[in-house]
């Protein structure tokens, strides 16, 4: 809420100091039909969206466990890429990808734990 209206304001500097705010008014006038701001609509409806999960998630599990996730879930995106597109990955990225999945589950592990034992003290006392 606070960094929002200064973030837009040092894009919209930024992007008038390089130029873009220009190309985007003439791409506006010359390119832009309704379809395309449609689309673009759509995908900022989408991506507010988005937002609004991530922070929701981000609130509810903790920024930890979001940021394993998210390492996991690129892990999982290259695996799917190495499957679909038959592309190779050399002992190095293996190596890489095995020691980010175990960690991961091993991050997983240690959490689970730990709400557990906390639980399980909770119900002690009461």
């Amino acid at each position: 809420m606070r960094m929002s209206p200064l973030a837009f304001i040092q894009c919209v500097a930024y992007g008038w100091y390089t130029g873009e705010l220009e190309r985007v008014r003439r791409y506006g006038a010359t390119q832009m039909s309704r379809g395309k701001a449609v689309a673009l609509l759509i995908n900022g409806i989408i991506a507010c969206g988005l937002n609004i999960v991530s922070f929701t998630a981000n609130k509810k599990a903790g920024a930890l466990t979001m940021t394993v996730s998210a390492n996991c879930k690129q892990v999982m995106t290259i695996a799917l890429a190495v499957v679909l597109f038959d592309l190779h990955i050399n002992f190095t990225n293996g190596i890489g990808i095995l020691l980010t999945l175990i960690g991961g589950g091993w991050y997983g592990y240690v959490e689970y734990t730990e709400k557990k034992k906390k639980t399980v003290k909770a119900s002690d006392r009461g």
